[in-house]
């Protein structure tokens, strides 16, 4: 099997069904890859998927209310990494590897910091903790599109590539390589919707303000020490 032609499975976790694909070399540690801000898993490349696969097997998941899942979008993201933490269980993986990219990122964070027997190993790409010194910062366009209706392909080109011609060669090969998945009575998802974008915003926010507030009372506390 491979990203093209895994079958999309589903399990039911706290009444709500929670959609995921399961593929590539079986292993005793799966590989759980957690995707970006408005992703679905339709939207995770297959090069870059089913080279994974080659070595280790990978799940692929959509959180609650993206995707192929039903349910609402989670408010926070600790309540998005206590819910994989749950997918988990209810496919009987007590412990994997994580590969968390952008808000995937941030999720794999939550649930290394509250369920960290779970996680083997862990992978953070394009992501952080919080905005501090030497984070670098899309202009307001790139904030527009990320927030609009409905993203178009040339969209989709400046999220994620740079405007040199190479960059958005590679990305035509992206979008057509997520064409390439026909599973007969499966409609392919594309971005979550504008609303729950924002819920997904809005949850990243609070994220990323209790990061700053643990780590500036954590410097309060350390001055006062050497006071």
């Amino acid at each position: 099997m491979s990203a093209q032609t895994a079958p999309t499975q589903s399990i039911t976790v706290d009444g709500t069904k929670l959609a995921f694909r399961r593929f590539g070399k079986p292993n005793a540690l799966p590989l759980l890859f957690l995707t970006h801000l408005r992703g679905t898993m339709d939207l995770v490349d297959p090069l870059l998927a089913n080279k994974l696969a080659e070595t280790r097997e990978l799940i692929l998941y959509d959180d609650a209310g993206c995707g192929h899942s039903e349910g609402t979008i989670p408010n926070s993201l600790h309540d998005s990494g206590d819910l994989v933490v749950k997918f988990l269980q209810a496919i009987g993986l007590p412990k994997v590897d994580i590969l968390g990219f952008s808000l995937g990122g941030m999720i794999a964070q939550a649930i290394a910091v509250n369920h960290p027997g779970v996680i083997n190993k862990l992978i953070l790409a394009g992501t952080q903790s919080a905005y501090t010194e030497g984070m670098v910062f899309s202009g307001p366009e790139i904030a527009e599109i990320a927030s609009g209706v409905s993203p178009s392909d040339d969209d989709m080109l400046k999220l994620f590539f740079s405007p040199s011609e190479e960059s958005k060669s590679l990305g035509r090969g992206w979008l057509k390589r997520i064409q390439e998945r026909t599973v007969d009575g499966e409609q392919r998802t594309k971005f979550v919707d504008q609303a729950g974008g924002l819920v997904q915003t809005k949850a990243i926010g609070a994220f990323v303000i209790s990061y700053l507030t643990r780590r500036s009372l954590r410097s309060s506390s350390k001055l006062g020490s050497l006071s």
